[in-house]
């Protein structure tokens, strides 16, 4: 069975929004600069789990580019791994948690990241079904549903979840110190210590070395002081202040719809 198209339509009822900064009215245009994610009223902050909760569990964690998800969501694949996902970077497997871009972002313009949200969206609601395909059903591959979906957006977004990374922030820029590839980070600050130093001059922060300056300008530039012209959202710093964490980072996050019809039975049949 083919499926050519993939049609999404964001549904926001009922639902009060704090439009911090971003006007949800404005469709048209350029993003708009130095804006906030959109946070539903009662958005929920995930902090950090003792012990190994989510042992046994397999996350996969997406990107058409080795700067996405370091960049916007290094801080959370951290925690969910130290808390006893199975973390894996693309992989065919039964997932049960996925990170990826949001296929309702606001303001998306690159077409890898559009199209790698709406394949994936797709993908995830096929996965659990068990109607369709069924040539993979005799070749023994079982529905396996995605419970947890944690999408993060460049630029504005309608957020309802922020997730404490304090514990994992150097975590965080060691990933995006490995990635010297592709994107702002990698060795971008001993490249600025060095062009500095051409012109007599220094940042403090900077430290030093080229290892302590690529650092501290992941941290305090790339992730925070500089981050909307960097990334194209709020400072992971600023969005931590905002809840009384130091650092976090916002997502659109889809967890599993449980059933209330059991508890409305038991409260509320009679014997007849």
């Amino acid at each position: 069975m083919k499926r050519r198209d993939f049609v999404s339509e964001f549904l926001v009822g009922g639902t009060l929004l704090k439009t911090r900064g971003f006007n949800i009215s404005q469709r048209a245009g350029s993003p708009p600069q130095g804006v906030s994610p959109t946070l539903t009223e009662g958005v929920f902050v995930e902090r950090a789990a003792s012990g190994k909760p989510h042992a046994g569990k397999v996350l996969a964690a997406i990107q058409p580019h080795t700067d996405d998800i370091p960049i916007f969501a290094g801080g959370t694949v951290a925690k969910l791994v130290g808390e006893g996902y199975t973390g894996y970077l693309i992989r065919f497997l039964k997932i049960d948690t996925i990170v990826c871009y949001d296929p309702w972002g606001i303001y998306e313009e690159n077409p890898d990241h559009y199209v790698t949200a709406q394949v994936v969206e797709a993908a995830c609601w096929m996965a659990g079904m068990d109607l369709d395909y069924p040539e993979q059903m005799a070749a023994g591959l079982q529905p396996h549903a995605v419970k947890g979906k944690y999408y993060f957006a460049r630029g504005p977004q309608i957020a309802n979840r922020v997730v404490d990374i304090s514990p994992w922030i150097d975590r965080k820029v060691e990933a995006n110190l490995a990635n010297k590839t592709q994107g702002p980070c990698g060795e971008n600050g001993a490249r600025l210590r060095s062009r500095l130093a051409s012109q007599k001059l220094r940042l403090p922060i900077l430290g030093p070395d080229d290892d302590a300056a690529n650092r501290a300008y992941i941290k305090n530039i790339v992730l925070d002081y500089d981050s909307l012209s960097q990334r194209g959202v709020l400072s992971d710093r600023e969005l931590g202040r905002r809840f009384g964490l130091e650092w976090a980072e916002a997502f659109h996050y889809i967890g599993p719809q449980e059933s209330q019809l059991e508890r409305y039975i038991s409260e509320r049949a009679v014997a007849i």
